[in-house]
């Protein structure tokens, strides 16, 4: 089946564009109308969408949402399908990423909104009304559709009104049935209803075409949210759609879509969306949540307009003036700063100290390791222990028996584990509101001070970590996100996540009692100390500084803390921040011990992986606490930030073999301009050269460059601030760094190897820009890049001197890998460069490959021209370590044909005319080659003479337009 559009849709896509455009002058031109103020958005996530690049996912399924909603681009043989369209003040990244696949929306012929809610039809209207798409809806929403509250340009207030309504309101050009199949465009669409979040939420099923030739079935389910929930009729018709295959989502952390993307990037030979066993256990999620998590309450469209009673404290139980409202499951939990309980379960110790704060003694149960008693100088990291409402302080024994067991078994290094008093869990561990019971005070200022003063800890926050289980989970994330310059590590287990934006309203009646305790039912106290916005407040003080693990239960009922936790995994990709993610499909119990039971080594290895890269005392840190992703060749890696020059943050990823090293690196340097995909990429990848320093036991550092095009000085600081920052690992070997750089970071590569000490650099391609040189490749017919076209009509791109210029404070040895079949950098320049490098007494080895493209050496497929230069790369660092070469594991490959450029030897210096390449700038901008006289309303940029010793001189000529004469300078 064809998966291309029609030959009218390129050709006329950009005139009806302009069309729409002036039909409807008061629609802008990027974006649909926004009727709301986005800071006043109840959801924290829906508030800090960034764009996300596009890509296929397969047979013609590209994703083209963003950071919080999936939207999905078909290409079908009467255009493009586009299902779902995000928010209103998203659209213009949905178009952006359209453009960026090379569409135009105009070619959007079809909308599919699953179902009638402002993240999913925010669009509908606006590809409707300007790009003449048609829009395909669920009966059961059209009302809903057709009612959306931005109308007329009328600004409405999201603290009166329900949130997800307020978008255009469209009308519908066909309703789907309960459960139709529609064929359009070649493709077969099966809509089944799932009345969830909304009573005409829509999973949508259709078959793809695998790269094996295959016919798979691709899905997705609408919002997933149980507002409406027809249970029998949902989990009716998910168990027909058991089959699916392709496993695709309405938002992508249902999926893990990124995480799945990033494999699909890094050449994964099966397609990550392939994916049955998960969307079995999503569906099987669902079904639960449909069965067991609340009771079904259905609406009609008059109740879904309806308005949210808003927040009124007069009206609050907990603040009428006889006090607060009694709530047994609370009332019945004696708290106490003492726990008069002072048997401690081995291996604990039960400890009192004086707290400052409330002028008492306040409890703890302690663990020390083994050997805090005969290694009287050492110093440990610490875990704080927060236990769940209704639980104590010796509710955490039973995890520091399993610490104790595996330090004493060498499996995990020797740390302390402090149990926290959480006075039963009662204040979600926060200062309640009356003030008697300022819990968070205690921990903060009294309690980590004591521990500090009185055992021998690394006291700073990359050896200090908080872990909490169910209410104690919300008082880690509460007080990890309040305090990032306390705590480096936050272990988050099967989190009592409260649900919604009123206090007097928690699903529970604990909840409730917990948070009219607490919190005195008050919503500015409740969101002053609500998680997701610590997060969202405090994001750029956890990014790159904090170790995050999150693991909820995900089988069974889960109480909604499930959904709370993928809103917060959402959030934390949503600000870059690195976080382990783990929901439990084999835990169904809510129980501490249960979770690290399915946990098994890995359940205290989080605290070994974050704790052992705390760098030593006095070091600068570096991201010193590291959630490691373990790669399909056994190496571990992580997306990260280095700190570039004046601390601006730059994409990064780090990869290490598996082990403590320390380890040589090589810092790795993509092409192009700046392209955090490409870094990421580069360093996740399972090919050359990635691969064979890995093979070597060799970390990698791939590091991003600003965003600019242009080669410049700051971008050389900033990676030399990369290496810098890398030498603070401790598993990095400080003595033994190798750079490496293809194409721009080929020719950055050569300027840092010049300013730093580095054990040695390979540039590969680099576009070693000297004008005779290209000026020579240009008379002898070669076709040249775009970029040196421009440099023969402006200059040097570069400021300050050339890389020619340099060449004698080049610092380091080189290898310079580059083909002849180069457009970039022709093999003449790179000649001249050697020879220039030679004469300066530097030490250089060069790889030319006869047929090698520009960048052969940087993701091209493997042929005998790759493999040996990928031999010789690991030969040069190996020798400059100084270490042993290991044997490769890759079998050699025959030599592949290739494209030769015959055009690029020179012609001798008798055959070429003494004059022979001039450059004419048009007014246009366009640039000729000429060899005649300068021609009337042309500028002369320059004339590059041919001496009788082959050199060259480059005359420029004074720029004249029109008649003007030229006069030489």
């Amino acid at each position: 089946m064809p998966r291309s559009l029609p030959p009218f849709a390129a050709a006329m896509g950009g005139a009806i564009l302009v069309a729409a455009l002036l039909a409807s002058t008061a629609v802008a031109q990027n974006e649909p109308p926004v009727c709301y103020d986005l800071e006043k958005m109840p959801n924290q996530v829906a508030r800090r969408v960034t764009p996300v690049k596009p890509f296929e996912i397969m047979d013609g399924v590209y994703y083209v949402g963003n950071s919080a909603v999936s939207c999905h681009l078909l290409t079908s043989e009467d255009g493009l399908i586009l299902i779902d369209s995000t928010f209103p003040h998203t659209v213009s990244m949905l178009i952006d990423s359209i453009r960026q696949l090379g569409f135009a929306p105009s070619d959007v012929k079809l909308v599919i909104a699953t179902h009638a809610a402002i993240d999913h039809s925010g669009g509908a209207w606006y590809f409707q009304k300007v790009f003449g798409s048609k829009v395909w809806i669920q009966e059961a929403d059209a009302t809903a559709a057709a009612n959306a509250l931005c109308v007329g340009g009328k600004k409405v207030d999201l603290s009166e009104v329900r949130a997800s309504e307020a978008y255009p309101p469209f009308q519908a050009d066909r309703l789907i049935k309960e459960k139709e199949t529609i064929d359009w465009g070649g493709r077969q669409f099966t809509f089944r209803r799932t009345p969830l979040a909304t009573e005409g939420t829509m999973a949508i099923e259709w078959p793809l075409h695998s790269s094996d030739g295959k016919t798979v079935k691709a899905g997705l389910i609408g919002g997933i949210a149980n507002r409406v929930g027809d249970a029998q009729l949902t989990v009716q018709r998910l168990k027909e759609m058991r089959d699916i295959e392709v496993w695709l989502a309405v938002h992508p952390n249902q999926n893990k879509t990124f995480e799945k993307a990033n494999r699909l990037d890094a050449g994964k030979l099966a397609n990550p969306f392939v994916d049955p066993s998960g969307w079995n256990q999503f569906v099987d999620r669902i079904v639960g949540m449909m069965s067991s998590e609340r009771p079904t309450r259905r609406r009609d469209n008059t109740d879904m307009r309806q308005r949210q009673r808003p927040m009124n404290p007069s009206r609050s139980p907990a603040s009428a003036s006889n006090g607060r409202v009694p709530n047994k499951n609370i009332d019945k939990l004696d708290r106490a700063w003492l726990d008069p309980d002072t048997t401690a379960p081995a291996p604990t110790i039960y400890k009192t100290f004086r707290s400052q704060t409330i002028r008492q003694d306040v409890s703890y149960l302690i663990y020390l390791p083994p050997d805090y008693q005969q290694q009287s100088s050492q110093r440990y990291p610490v875990i704080y222990w927060l236990h769940g409402t209704g639980g104590k302080q010796s509710r955490g024994a039973d995890l520091a028996n399993l610490l104790d067991e595996q330090i004493r078994a060498g499996k995990m290094p020797p740390m302390i584990m402090v149990l926290v008093n959480g006075l039963r869990g009662t204040t979600l561990y926060c200062d309640s509101a009356d003030g008697k019971w300022p819990l968070e005070s205690v921990i903060v200022n009294d309690l980590i001070p004591h521990i500090d003063t009185s055992y021998r800890t690394h006291a700073r926050r990359e050896a200090r970590a908080i872990e909490g289980f169910s209410m104690g989970g919300f008082g880690a994330a509460h007080l990890g996100f309040q305090y990032p310059e306390t705590f480096g590590v936050i272990s988050i287990l099967d989190p009592a996540f409260l649900t919604g934006l009123d206090p007097n309203a928690a699903p529970h009646p604990t909840w409730q009692g917990q948070i009219d305790f607490a919190l005195g039912g008050d919503a500015k106290r409740y969101q002053a100390n609500n998680p997701f916005v610590l997060l969202g407040k405090n994001a750029d003080k956890l990014r790159g500084r904090t170790t995050i693990r999150l693991v909820p239960r995900a089988k069974g009922n889960t109480q909604g803390f499930l959904a709370k936790c993928d809103e917060l995994h959402a959030m934390l990709d949503q600000h870059k921040i690195a976080h382990t993610y783990d929901p439990r499909r084999d835990v169904a119990i809510h129980n501490p011990n249960v979770l690290y039971e399915a946990l098994g080594e890995q359940g205290f290895a989080f605290f070994k992986s974050a704790f052992q890269l705390t760098p030593p005392a006095g070091k600068q840190t570096a991201r010193s606490e590291i959630a490691w992703r373990k790669l399909p060749d056994c190496s571990f890696g992580y997306e990260t930030e280095y700190a570039g020059k004046n601390g601006t943050p730059i994409a990064a990823y780090l990869r290490k073999p598996a082990g403590d090293g320390p380890f040589p690196l090589v810092v790795m340097l993509h092409g192009g301009g700046s392209s955090t995909t490409g870094t990421m990429s580069l360093g996740r990848s399972q090919q050359s050269p990635t691969a064979n320093f890995i093979e070597q036991g060799w970390a990698v550092y791939s590091i991003d460059f600003r965003r600019r095009s242009e080669f410049q000085p700051i971008e050389w600081d900033d990676a030399i601030a990369a290496v810098e920052n890398a030498k603070q690992f401790s598993f990095i070997d400080p003595t033994r760094i190798a750079m490496i750089g293809g194409s721009h970071g080929g020719h950055n590569t050569l300027r840092i190897a010049a300013r730093h000490g580095l054990s040695c650099a390979i540039a590969c391609a680099p576009p070693a820009i000297n004008l005779e040189e290209v000026a020579k490749a240009k008379a002898a017919g070669y076709q040249l890049s775009p970029a040196l076209e421009r440099v023969l009509a402006g200059g040097n791109p570069t400021p300050g001197p050339t890389i020619f210029e340099e060449a004698s404070k080049l610092r380091c040895p080189l290898l310079l890998v580059s083909g002849k079949n180069d457009w970039s950098s022709p093999p003449n320049v790179i000649e001249a460069y050697v020879k220039v490098l030679e004469k300066a007494k530097r030490e250089v080895e060069v790889y030319m490959p006869e047929n090698g493209p520009h960048g052969f050496y940087f993701g091209s497929p493997r042929n005998a021209e790759t493999d040996e230069a990928a031999r010789r790369a690991v030969a040069f660092i190996s020798k400059h370590f100084e270490m042993p070469l290991k044997p490769s594991n890759s079998p050699p490959l025959s030599a592949a044909p290739g494209r030769v450029n015959n055009s690029l030897r020179l012609p001798p210096a008798e055959q070429v005319n003494r004059v022979f390449l001039r450059l004419d700038l048009n007014k246009d901008g366009t640039v000729d080659r000429q060899e005649a006289d300068n021609q009337p309303g042309r500028r002369l940029i320059a004339t590059f003479d041919r001496n009788g010793d082959g050199s060259v001189t480059r005359s420029e000529i004074q720029e004249v337009f029109a008649s003007s004469k030229p006069s030489s300078r």
